[in-house]
């Protein structure tokens, strides 16, 4: 299994132009369904914005393709959305991932793959700028469980990380590549309540003061799987549907 063929990137698509990637999303197989779950958030300023969006998809020949949403289901309690995939993109590898057992020791071994280091760049005598998406792989573990809030027994269950989730990261899945390689987390924010001085430089200013820099490493937040479990087989997916709206005030077609 490549892992770049089942996590995809999310991307606006504007005027024949790929603009900017938005978030994260992986291939799902759960039961015999199959869908792209991203974090609610990146999907919904999409269609704030009135955005046309999808995933970009690499096919088993090597190309890209672009598949637009023109609906996504988004959970009413959770930062979770998924976009049905339907079989009309020819090409699309077969099966998915699937949700890992959230039994594990917090130093079990994960890893995360997604798409924050894409960038603009300009081409001479093009007329838009090209989007260059480049996968980002980071490796590493839990460094704990906790709900949210904190204070509720019946809060959201999440995962702390030891590394970063970078603008672009969100929606992206965290494996136990130290267990059965299935998806154990979704990577949805930064733990900024609890950021981590990772250096302090003391520079001295004549003998009137010192000012102390401190550099900050933000700890990556992620939906424990047993949340993203709560919204496939708890919510009614039927009521949680959301059309999206093109800036000609028309739903947009998959394709």
């Amino acid at each position: 299994m490549r892992l770049q063929e089942y996590i995809v990137p999310v991307v606006r698509y504007d005027d024949g132009v790929l603009r900017e990637v938005l978030g994260t999303g992986f291939i799902l197989q759960f039961g015999d369904v199959r869908m792209v779950m991203t974090a609610g958030h990146v999907l919904d300023t999409a269609r704030d914005n009135g955005w046309d969006f999808g995933a970009l998809y690499l096919l088993t020949s090597g190309e890209l393709h672009f598949g637009s949403a023109s609906a996504y289901v988004r959970s009413r309690r959770h930062d979770i959305a998924a976009i049905p995939l339907n079989d009309f993109v020819k090409g699309l590898p077969v099966g998915g991932l699937h949700l890992g057992s959230p039994e594990y020791a917090l130093d079990a071994d994960l890893c995360t793959f997604e798409y924050s280091s894409s960038s603009t760049f300009c081409l001479p005598g093009e007329r838009h700028p090209a989007l260059a998406v480049t996968p980002y792989f980071h490796k590493g573990h839990a460094t704990r469980r906790y709900r949210d809030p904190e204070s509720d027994p019946n809060g959201e269950l999440r995962l702390e990380l030891s590394f970063p989730a970078l603008q672009g990261a969100s929606g992206a899945p965290v494996l136990n590549t130290g267990g059965d390689n299935g998806v154990v987390g979704m990577i949805v924010a930064n733990h900024e309540q609890h950021l981590m001085p990772a250096q302090v430089v003391r520079v001295e200013c004549g003998d009137e003061r010192t000012e102390e820099i401190s550099y900050f490493l933000p700890m990556g937040v992620a939906l424990d799987v047993r949340t993203i479990l709560d919204f496939l087989e708890n919510e009614n997916v039927a009521d949680c549907v959301v059309e999206v709206e093109r800036g000609d005030g028309e739903a947009g077609a998959a394709g």
